[in-house]
């Protein structure tokens, strides 16, 4: 079989996503879960409780505890897990911003195998490492080799899913420790058939480690980081081995970096550079953003890379929604009644633009169409009118920041997604794969290690005859020394 193996892009909810792996981060995927019940439930918070939303339906033979699968046939999802070990002696293996509590008071060590310390002794110190994955999260955990001299010193781990503008603490220890720790994403609910931690359903976040306590600095160190995160996958979309002889093709994807940039509907005033007359829903535990009174409203976006690097492209976009007696329930399929209704839907008004000041001038990327005709031109008597759009823009050479401005009028919003593309890291790291499969009753795995990838290369497996099964692939950039 003639197999493509994209290991920079993938795909997730219809858009292309991408991937590069850094120095001391190793991906590996499952062809289905890694152990039996290890799934993410999608959970919706009820008068502010989270539950299970997935009902079952004994008709169908669905059942919660199944997981998620396919009800045609027997195709399951699989998992997977990213595993970054930074290397702390390199400034480019933490999170590209300095200050504000972004890597302060940093000594870095000289070489691999040293511990990370405080730069003055007389203040903390803090580390902040990046995940992020084309995947949906399901859990996150960190570990360190913590050096601790007294019972005043401290080391803290937070996560940040929202790009630091919150943080939240899911583990701290006080001295006297010399050992490893480990700690987790903190847990939000725990149910029958699995947990939500708070990265669970995202796609990314940032790890910050403080370490703080009275001099000397070298009183208080951390070494051997490591973070590891449990993500979801469809095994359909991995390059599938047959038994026999197998010819693969490495394709490198676009050599970018994608930034996602979210937007927090409930704290809007935290991520927008200005908003005007937008006002803040939660109906039914489903949030979203309208005008007040409906008449005209805007918000206005910053988009820019955290390492300030020139912009390649922007991508904007969000769901919009001419609210009658119906609305959409975010976490289904399914519609909800709403109180919510606008004066005259049919002129309801919606737009994105983009400029390079926030003041303008504006240039339309996106523009609502009221939808009145059926493709066969009759008119549709009752329609949903919820238009979701995803738009990329090339600002051109030399642009750093870009403004994108939602405007409203007699229309919501539930939903605003902002990324922002870069060159990718040019790193000039190896690449090792390595699959396993069962062959009859033994585990089999094949190591094979890309000259360039940056390029195309071919190469070929032979997993032999008789019964076969796919167990995983694993995609490797080892440290460098």
């Amino acid at each position: 079989t003639d197999n493509r193996l994209y290991p920079f892009q993938r795909y997730s909810g219809g858009h292309s996503m991408d991937y590069e792996l850094r120095p001391g981060e190793k991906l590996t995927l499952f062809y289905e879960p890694e152990c039996e019940g290890l799934f993410y439930l999608p959970y919706k918070q009820v008068h502010g409780e989270y539950v299970e939303f997935p009902r079952e339906i004994a008709e169908f033979e669905i059942r919660t505890a199944d997981g998620p699968h396919s009800q045609k046939d027997y195709r399951r999802w699989g998992t997977g897990r990213f595993e970054y070990v930074p290397q702390l002696s390199h400034r480019e293996a933490f999170y590209p911003v300095v200050g504000g509590g972004f890597n302060q008071n940093l000594r870095l060590p000289s070489r691999s195998g040293e511990a990370l310390t405080r730069d003055r002794g007389d203040l903390p110190a803090q580390a902040v490492f990046e995940v992020a994955s084309p995947y949906e999260l399901i859990d996150g955990e960190i570990s360190v080799y913590a050096q601790l001299e007294s019972a005043a010193h401290h080391l803290a781990a937070e996560i940040s899913t929202d790009r630091g503008r919150s943080w939240r603490t899911c583990g701290a220890i006080n001295g006297p420790y010399f050992g490893p720790w480990k700690t987790g994403a903190d847990l939000l609910a725990v149910s029958e058939h699995g947990c939500l931690t708070m990265v669970s359903g995202k796609y990314g976040y940032l790890v910050r480690l403080t370490l703080s306590g009275p001099q000397p600095a070298g009183a208080a160190r951390v070494g051997e980081v490591a973070i590891s995160s449990l993500v979801q996958a469809n095994p359909r979309n991995f390059p599938v081995l047959a038994a026999g002889r197998n010819e693969l093709v490495y394709s490198p994807g676009p050599q970018r970096r994608r930034w996602s940039l979210p937007v927090r509907l409930e704290a809007l005033d935290r991520f927008t550079v200005r908003s005007r007359n937008m006002e803040y829903v939660l109906e039914n535990d489903n949030q979203l953003l309208k005008p007040r009174n409906w008449g005209r409203a805007e918000a206005v976006f910053a988009v820019a890379a955290p390492d300030s690097a020139d912009l390649l492209s922007f991508r904007a976009g969000g769901r919009f929604l001419a609210l009658d007696s119906l609305a959409p329930e975010k976490t289904t399929a399914e519609t909800r009644r709403t109180r919510l209704r606008a004066p005259d839907p049919a002129r309801a008004k919606g737009a994105i633009e983009w400029s390079r000041s926030p003041e303008g001038p504006w240039t339309e990327i996106w523009r609502y169409k009221p939808f009145g005709a059926g493709l066969d031109g009759e008119r549709v008597e009752r329609v949903l009118a919820w238009p979701e759009t995803d738009t990329q823009v090339s600002p051109g050479p030399g642009v750093r920041k870009v403004y994108v401005r939602y405007r409203l009028e007699g229309l919501a919003l539930d939903d605003i997604r902002l990324s922002a593309f870069t060159a990718g890291g040019g790193h000039a790291g190896r690449l090792v794969l390595t699959h396993e499969w069962l062959s009859g009753s033994n585990r089999v795995n094949r190591t094979v290690e890309v000259p360039d990838p940056s390029r195309e290369f071919r190469y070929g497996l032979d997993t032999g005859r008789g019964e076969f099964k796919n167990i995983s692939l694993t995609l490797e950039c080892p440290a460098q020394e």
